[in-house]
């Protein structure tokens, strides 16, 4: 296991995002900018965990950015701390399964999960949804000993394309992953990582790879 807390900052950013609950809601704190990156935190009404949100641009193509999200098996290369990701199936052409285990700090437990991710585009406006759901049970990759699983999980990306000629991203998140992990750790690790953890996502777009990509489901604007 690792010592460094980014690592938990990490983890929450990429696998968890649940709404809010009922009742009245605050206004988002803007908790830090930095090279394009806005990072807000606000209270929960549903949990312990603060909810985050991060706004930035990019001038990626929409093929560009699902090509990325979609490349479980990549997450390894540019998702901090990542040990295993491989996709478990593909239910559509807009709907997978997928599987992913975090190292998680000393002396916490590693944590996985596994969930279904689910891609929309508003065929008017093009701008694309992906959510993430955890899924608790999945009879081809049981619960490992001495690994917590993650069962309450939902996350949002809304990539939204302007006439401008950039893709700007909303990315959603609040936490509460399993098990005894202190909140301020948790609190922190939103507040001072979650930029850092973006950023890697960002430096992975320039790729052949992705950067190339058609995405044969996903239409750009203006298209």
């Amino acid at each position: 296991m690792s010592k460094s807390l980014p690592l938990v900052s990490f983890f929450l950013l990429f696998l968890f995002a649940l709404p809010s609950g009922n009742g009245p809601e605050e206004d988002w704190v803007l908790r830090k900018e930095k090279n394009g990156i806005k990072v807000y935190t606000r209270h929960s009404t549903a949990s312990r965990i603060k909810e985050l949100r991060m706004t930035l641009k990019t001038d990626a193509s929409l093929s560009n950015l699902i090509a990325l999200l979609n490349d479980t098996e990549g997450y390894e290369e540019w998702a901090y701390r990542f040990e295993e990701s491989k996709t478990l199936e593909h239910l559509t052409q807009t709907k997978s399964i997928y599987y992913g285990l975090v190292d998680f700090p000393w002396p916490l437990s590693d944590r996985d999960i596994v969930a279904t991710s689910t891609i929309t585009q508003d065929p008017i406006t093009r701008v694309v949804t992906v959510n993430t759901d955890a899924i608790s049970d999945y009879p081809d990759m049981p619960q490992k000993k001495g690994i917590v699983r993650i069962t309450q999980h939902h996350n949002q990306w809304r990539f939204e394309p302007r006439a401008d000629g950039y893709v700007y991203i909303d990315y959603l998140l609040q936490s509460d992953p399993a098990g005894s992990i202190p909140t301020w750790a948790i609190n922190m690790a939103l507040d001072q990582g979650s930029s850092q953890s973006m950023e890697l996502f960002l430096e992975k777009l320039p790729d052949d790879k992705y950067r190339n990509a058609m995405v044969p489901f996903i239409k750009e604007f203006g298209r």
